[in-house]
């Protein structure tokens, strides 16, 4: 066990080191004075040109940067609308499709719940669950904000029971259409 008078001295040293710091701190802070300014000569004609290219890269890397992070929102939805559209399970009843139809165009909607309408689910289980593997943006227009991406899947289907599993891989190509800023689904293919 520490002696009383042991703590005590260490309490005042660790007190005058954090003093020392604060003092330093301090006098370091105000012993910056403004930054000295230098004459500098005019700029040459090519320097100008220099500095106008490296403004222009600099415009061109923002703009392309921008359209990397709106493409990658379209992907991250698809990614999402993929996973969710190729999972299924008979005991939910194609909750998975309802559960995406706002992302989804008005025609798709439109005819997905078609489908939803006239579906039967199957006695015997059975369940697919599907994982994105990789995405490609094969298509993508800023402008016109229309979009076409392709995934590779990894599905596993069960029938009969859970155990029972097959795992096969597979293609799907989604249409994306962008409206008000909100990327849409307007089909989707499995290949």
């Amino acid at each position: 066990m520490i002696a009383r008078r042991t703590r005590s001295v260490m309490l005042l040293v660790i007190l005058t080191l954090l003093l020392i710091l604060i003092i330093w701190l301090l006098i370091s802070f105000f012993s910056q004075g403004p930054a000295e300014q230098t004459d500098q000569p005019a700029e040459t004609p090519d320097q100008q040109e220099q500095v106008s290219k490296e403004t222009i890269q600099d415009v061109i890397l923002e703009e392309e940067q921008e359209e990397r992070q709106t493409a990658a929102g379209a992907t991250s939805i698809a990614k999402t609308f993929v996973e969710r559209y190729g999972s299924y399970s008979n005991e939910s009843n194609f909750q998975n499709l309802r559960d995406l139809l706002p992302l989804m165009t008005d025609s798709f909607r439109q005819e997905t719940t078609t489908f939803l309408a006239s579906a039967t689910t199957p006695e015997e289980y059975s369940s697919i669950t599907t994982r994105v593997i990789t995405v490609d943006m094969e298509s993508y227009d800023e402008e016109e904000g229309v979009a076409t991406v392709v995934m590779n899947t990894q599905r596993e289907e069960a029938t009969g029971s859970p155990q029972n599993i097959l795992v096969r891989f597979q293609e799907i190509e989604l249409t994306m259409i962008r409206r008000s800023d909100v990327w849409k689904i307007d089909s989707a293919t499995w290949r």
